[in-house]
């Protein structure tokens, strides 16, 4: 048996702005975690926990794969690219994926399960058939499940869970992407230098971390993106797109500079940001965190989508954070782990 362990994630700054062309955001891994398992079987099964006593028997056809019943489009697809890119024959597996990314009844946390799905499957299909997919190939092929399924989005979630570390991340040109998609081969669009992309790997300094807190309200990526879409030509969208662009940009060189000082006030200026962009982005629950977290002289801000899910709060020593962590309890915000370390996503075990 092969088995897969991919990290969650959660954004640091930029999540609003980096849909938009050339605007970087800072994405982490999270120490929460997807696994997949997967062996030969004499037949085509995937089983995971989100459907407990549900399995999904999957039969591959000329240009897709067929699941009865089809409860993981993401998974068949992603499957059926792997094994596209791969140029195999196919042979029979099961897949076992588990997760401690959402609640246990099912409720999600924001920490982008369905992209950690999909890089998961993509690094155990690939295994499975004895093929060692670097990080970048992973992402790619897992971008392209994604824009199989008309995933909306900048599937930066995708690049940290594949790369497994904390990312300055720059989108690709979607418009490009998909004109590749339509003139060439799988493995040429994969090979090929994808326009405006951009990842680098970054290190916090030693001795911080970030305390992810969860509010109990989950959030949809998607509909929000949506709704920052309608704002796209307005004055104050426009404003926003350029202290953004320069507030994360001093957030990477302060990181590559080790700048404690400098990171902390990113942080407060991007959390001004993005109270001054939507009202709605940060809920009272989330104000609560924030707050917390400053009255023990950290800094904090909404993550990911807002308007529910996550929020983060940067923290140097133990003292600070066991404060933080209980005050957060006595407000029914859960404590959901941290970020900062890195995650090796290329690991794997085989029985």
């Amino acid at each position: 048996m092969i088995t897969v362990n991919v990290p969650g994630k959660l954004f640091i700054v930029g999540e609003y702005a980096v849909t938009s062309p050339h605007q970087p955001a800072i994405i982490a891994p999270v120490e929460r975690f997807l696994t997949a398992r997967i062996d030969d079987y004499h037949d085509n099964i995937i089983f995971s926990e989100q459907h407990k006593h549900t399995l999904v028997h999957f039969t591959r056809e000329k240009e897709q794969i067929s699941a009865t019943p089809n409860l993981y489009p993401l998974i068949t697809t992603a499957i059926h690219i792997t094994e596209s890119y791969l140029t195999i024959t196919p042979k029979p597996f099961r897949l076992d994926i588990s997760s401690d990314l959402d609640a246990p009844d099912g409720t999600k946390y924001g920490l982008g399960s369905s992209g950690a799905v999909t890089v998961a499957t993509i690094k155990a299909v690939g295994a499975f058939y004895g093929k060692t997919l670097d990080n970048l190939t992973v992402y790619k092929l897992a971008v392209l499940t994604h824009l199989s399924l008309n995933s909306v989005g900048s599937f930066g979630d995708i690049a940290t869970i594949a790369f497994g570390k904390l990312i300055a991340y720059t989108m690709c040109d979607i418009n490009w992407l998909k004109q590749q998609q339509h003139t060439c081969s799988i493995q040429e669009i994969v090979h090929r230098k994808w326009k405006d992309l951009s990842i680098e790997c970054l290190t916090l300094p030693k001795n911080l971390s970030f305390l992810i807190g969860w509010t109990g309200t989950p959030a949809s990526t998607e509909l929000l993106v949506k709704e920052m879409k309608k704002q796209k030509e307005s004055a104050l969208y426009q404003t926003f797109l350029m202290d953004n662009k320069d507030c994360t940009n001093q957030y990477i060189q302060a990181i590559k500079e080790q700048n404690i000082s400098v990171i902390k006030a990113c942080i407060q200026k991007n959390r001004k940001q993005l109270q001054q962009l939507s009202r709605y982005i940060e809920t009272p629950t989330l104000k609560t965190l924030c707050d917390i977290a400053e009255r023990y002289g950290s800094v904090a801000k909404t993550s990911g989508a807002g308007g529910g899910d996550c929020g983060i709060c940067l923290v140097e020593n133990v003292q600070q954070k066991e404060n933080i962590i209980s005050a957060w309890n006595q407000a029914a915000i859960l404590h959901l782990g941290e970020i900062g370390g890195n995650y090796d996503t290329a690991s794997q075990s085989k029985r």
